[in-house]
């Protein structure tokens, strides 16, 4: 099972795109582009809120809900892979392993990355959390795409860039994990992935190392 957003797909890099275009936009200073990454925590602050946020605290004419449609448009027409995930998927087919992709997220989101990405026939399984109603890191979610896979969750990896909802997630239903670290330490006190990785390209062998 891998994650989308930051995993799969850089997120990170689409919403720096989208901001570019959106300060030329607007004509905004650079101190209110880095307010708008602290205000969009990494694309975990309700979207609602945060364009609520950007439009009080720049006085933008557009309503919020204006804001949001083109900004949920761009990012899916934005969406590109990560580093070297592209590779390491074909490589997890080749090896006839079976892929499900586990994402929270708006169905319209999510699918329209999936596409623009052009993944889709990569993966046995699609599970987004707007589809089945339950998010990361609830074990609903984990079980029904390991149902959907025909693979019992003991057999499973997960895979993701979320301390919480990827790694925790999956531990707790005693999947094996593996972190995509993205520069960034393990936080003090959580209970360790399996393994960690800096990018995709890393995981094949890391997983045949731990097995």
């Amino acid at each position: 099972m891998l994650d989308l957003d930051n995993t799969v797909a850089d997120r990170e890099a689409s919403f720096a795109a989208w901001l570019a275009e959106f300060k030329e936009e607007h004509g905004l200073p650079r101190d209110a582009c880095d307010w708008i990454v602290d205000v969009d925590n990494d694309g975990y602050a309700d979207r609602v809120e945060v364009f609520q946020a950007i439009r009080d605290r720049l006085e933008l004419d557009p309503s919020v809900e204006q804001l949001l449609a083109k900004y949920q448009a761009r990012v899916v027409e934005l969406a590109r892979p990560t580093p070297g995930a592209l590779a390491c998927l074909r490589q997890m087919r080749n090896r006839a392993w079976t892929l499900a992709l586990v994402t929270n997220g708006s169905s319209g989101q999510q699918q329209g990355k999936i596409d623009v990405l052009g993944i889709r026939h990569l993966f046995d399984v699609v599970c987004v959390s707007a589809e089945v109603g339950v998010k990361k890191p609830l074990p609903e979610i984990f079980e029904m795409a390991a149902d959907q896979a025909g693979h019992p969750l003991s057999d499973s990896w997960m895979v993701g860039d979320s301390p919480l909802n990827d790694i925790g997630g999956g531990q707790r239903l005693g999947m094996k994990t593996a972190w995509l670290s993205r520069g960034r330490r393990w936080p003090e006190g959580e209970s360790p992935p399996s393994v960690s990785i800096s990018s995709l390209k890393d995981l094949v062998p890391a997983i045949d190392r731990d097995r």
